[in-house]
């Protein structure tokens, strides 16, 4: 058929595959035309144009259904209507992804402190921070359904995710630090949060960066932390550690845990050492 083009032609020219034309014509978008003698479709001056506006509209994201409302039944008054609804919807993405791209920076920015300060140590001053906990955190059977008590804050704090894990060690009446509990650490209290979250407020701290494997062998690494510092400084630690997860990567064939550490410590400790900023772990 002369100025007619094959449906390989049209879908190589929009750079889509021949089915989804086929679809698009099974769905009303586009009528082809047939060869009487092969049923072969074509395309002619008309089907392109379709197809030039199906495409424009799905660059604008509008999906099939509204694309189809739109080439088969809309005036110019119900597609400025759609068009406006849309552009509504596309501004929302746009707001969502700036958003995402803040915070993959700010993620991004972070990381890049840790990896440039993982052997310092700083004295410095703790952020406000709210802390919740999560019972059985860590722990292999932590999903379990007889766990009642942790199904509901998982269903409570849906949405949370994005929220660092954090943990503090607790300390027992001879000043022997047991293993961390371990919760969500927000710098702000969120509606999620009962009323047993716990607010850390600003300390003077020494802070630090930690590697692990798994949760349950953060101890052993702040262990090994503290030991190499107490050898080196006057370090007294007064209160209660705590700290979060900044990132879980796969590392020599194991998968690691990157910790931020703060260990509050005596009004004399910080003094000594807050203006030093390169003490070597």
């Amino acid at each position: 058929m002369l100025n007619h083009y094959k449906i390989g032609e049209i879908a190589n020219y929009y750079h889509v595959s021949a089915q989804t034309i086929r679809d698009y014509e099974a769905k009303g978008l586009i009528q082809s035309q047939r060869n009487p003698d092969t049923s072969y479709r074509y395309f002619g001056y008309q089907q392109t144009n379709q197809m030039s506006d199906i495409m424009q509209l799905r660059e604008y994201q509008f999906s099939l259904k509204q694309i189809s409302q739109l080439v088969t039944q809309s005036d110019i008054q119900d597609t400025i209507c759609l068009y406006d609804k849309q552009a509504v919807k596309i501004q929302k993405t746009i707001e969502h992804l700036q958003a995402n791209l803040l915070k993959l920076d700010q993620a991004s920015t972070t990381l890049k402190h840790v990896k440039q300060n993982f052997n310092y140590v700083q004295f410095t001053v703790s952020p406000a921070l709210y802390f919740d906990e999560l019972k059985n955190y860590g722990q292999d059977d932590m999903f379990e359904p007889n766990h009642k008590y942790q199904s509901q804050r998982l269903n409570q704090l849906e949405g949370l995710a994005a929220f660092p894990v954090g943990f503090i060690f607790q300390i027992d009446i001879s000043n022997y630090l047991l293993t961390p509990t371990w919760g969500l650490l927000a710098n702000k209290k969120l509606p999620q949060f009962d009323n047993s979250s716990r607010l850390l407020p600003p300390k003077l701290c020494m802070h630090a960066f930690l590697v692990a494997g798994r949760e349950g062998t953060l101890k052993s690494a702040y262990d090994q932390l503290i030991d190499k510092l107490t050898k080196k400084l006057n370090l007294v630690i007064i209160d209660q550690p705590f700290g979060r997860i900044i990132l879980r990567c796969h590392e020599n064939g194991e998968w690691k845990r990157y910790f931020e550490l703060w260990c509050p410590v005596s009004e004399d400790c910080y003094n000594e050492y807050e203006k030093n900023t390169s003490i070597v772990v």
